[in-house]
């Protein structure tokens, strides 16, 4: 990334003439930029593992690959090659860990993602012109996207690839086109490699990019318009190519019709399309205080590309469907690179009144400081959580099943509000006492591990610990939630017993074994199965 970089400075970030040089910004403001990145970072040193969503399951897939000659685990999961479309973290974490824990790996791996981020956000805003100034500060506060959140690993370090990649793309318009379009059919291979929609982002920007700078030659009323238009496009075959003979995804997407919904610009206003509730509200403050008067004083203005690719990107967030297959929300992904792709092309047509560049960089700094603390105070939870996993689980036999619930609603709303890494805790065991857990991803086609039990690898909700809302489903399809949790040797319940809980489970076939924490462990009676 340093090399990116150098390059940018060195041609000072221009992206075209050199009428559009720009000066770089003063050294007080990558330092606070290097200070705020560093106050994001800092969770991540703080606790045992990043405590997000779906890292558990992360982990515990790669742990489930690395001990594929564990007789115990192998006797429930069915290890697939690994395919491009959803790689990154397998792939990483599974080569670090011949120099280092996988626990290691997988941090590094989250570090790695927020700081290319960070870097790719930087390295298109010198790629189209723009200074270092506060506004290049105003990207650091979205590396706490609801893709890092939730746990979405794959897509998040592909998201951060990508933001290089379009700053590779647009350094390269000056390129000879032998060389252009090699470079960016490599780019979007590698990203196609890493997440799906990784790929995607790119060649949004990708059109956005062809279309203002062919627009500057021909219209688009021209056939020649067109002709290079697709031209540039082809730079993406290779990649269609290889996702396509490496496909296995008719299980996934046969599984369900696509869902669409109406109500997104509504959601897009209620959350901002990141994480938890507090990332949403620390983020309108911010705007509302800091942003909104430059906005008035009609002082921003934004590179045409990174207008025209940001909205493209917010086109996709509504177009795309909710659902396709297993996979649930998978729109809102596209939110994110929109606004790091405008926030990168955007500068002050005039220079902005120093009192004004303060109140902004002290609004940004007490951000990311209230952010980063809010994060770790809601760790705290899932790192004690942690804890008692394990210490709950200590009597596991190896090779047994485990499923992993919340009956009581009070305790399942405030775990996907204020403590969402306790949502897939429970898949920590897997690779701790060598058992399965429902909430291990297995997905057909979306990852390289898949259960053997036929009856368990059809169901499609097996990996939601709200048992209520698995119940409802299991119903719509005339499945009984009490006989899937039945076919398991424990389970496991956190929180105490909600009002349904002997509707969702077999209670009559559970008995207390143990009680640590918020924890409750059960053995269920084989004989009555």
């Amino acid at each position: 990334m340093k090399t990116l970089i150098d390059e940018l400075d060195a041609s000072g970030g221009t992206a075209g003439p050199a009428a559009m040089r720009v000066e770089t910004g003063s050294r007080s403001l990558l330092a606070a930029w290097c200070l705020g990145l560093m106050i994001l970072l800092a969770p991540l040193f703080l606790f045992s593992r990043p405590h997000l969503q779906d890292y558990p399951n992360h982990l515990s897939r790669v742990e489930i690959m690395r001990l594929a000659g564990d007789t115990a685990l192998s006797s429930h999961y069915e290890i697939l090659p690994l395919r491009p479309g959803n790689a990154a973290f397998d792939a990483f974490v599974l080569a670090a860990a011949q120099v280092m824990t996988p626990e290691s790996g997988g941090r590094l791996f989250v570090l790695l993602a927020l700081v290319l981020t960070a870097t790719g956000a930087w390295a298109l805003r010198r790629a189209l012109g723009g200074p270092n100034d506060v506004i290049l500060l105003a990207t650091l506060p979205f590396l706490y996207s609801a893709s890092f959140t939730i746990g979405l690993l794959p897509h998040l370090i592909g998201i951060a690839v990508a933001l290089h990649a379009m700053a590779l793309w647009v350094l390269a318009g000056r390129w000879p086109w032998w060389l252009r379009l090699p470079v960016g059919a490599l780019s979007a291979m590698l990203l196609a490699t890493l997440h799906l929609y990784a790929f995607g982002t790119f060649a949004l920007f990708v059109v956005a990019e062809a279309v203002t700078r062919l627009g500057a030659g021909y219209s688009w009323r021209r056939p020649a318009f067109w002709l290079h238009l697709a031209g540039e496009g082809m730079i993406g075959l290779p990649a269609l190519i290889m996702l396509a003979s490496t496909a296995g995804t008719s299980d996934l997407v046969g599984s369900a019709a696509l869902d669409w919904s109406l109500d997104k610009p509504l959601r897009l206003l209620w959350l901002f399309g990141y994480g938890p509730w507090w990332v949403a509200i620390l983020t309108a403050g911010f705007w509302l205080a800091a942003v909104s008067p430059l906005m008035r004083r009609g002082n921003l203005i934004i590179d045409p590309t990174a207008k025209l690719a940001a909205w493209l990107m917010f086109a996709a967030f509504v177009l795309l469907p909710r659902r396709a297959g297993e996979l649930y929300e998978i729109d809102w992904r596209a939110l994110t690179p929109a606004v790091l792709v405008a926030l990168a092309g955007t500068r002050y047509a005039l220079p902005a009144p120093a009192k004004i560049e303060r109140r902004i960089l002290a609004g940004l700094m007490a951000l990311m400081l209230a952010m980063a603390a809010t994060l770790s105070w809601l760790w705290r939870s899932a790192e004690a959580a942690q804890a008692d996993l394990i210490a709950v689980t200590e009597g596991l036999k190896p090779g047994s099943t485990l499923f992993w619930g919340m009956s009581d609603p009070a305790t399942m709303d405030w775990v996907g509000a204020s403590a969402p890494g306790i949502y897939h805790i429970a898949s920590n065991a897997v690779a701790a006492r060598h058992v399965m857990v429902s909430t291990t991803f297995a997905i057909p086609g979306q990852h390289p591990v898949r259960l053997r039990d036929p009856y368990l690898r059809k169901l499609h909700y097996l990996s939601a610990v709200h048992l209520a809302y698995a119940m409802h489903q299991y119903g719509l399809e005339g499945i009984q939630l009490a006989d899937v949790a039945a076919r398991f040797d424990h389970i496991l319940l956190y929180g105490p017993a909600g009002p349904k809980e002997p509707l969702m489970l077999p209670l009559d076939r559970m008995h207390l074994v143990r009680t640590v924490g918020a924890f409750r462990l059960y053995a269920v009676d084989r004989s009555q199965r």
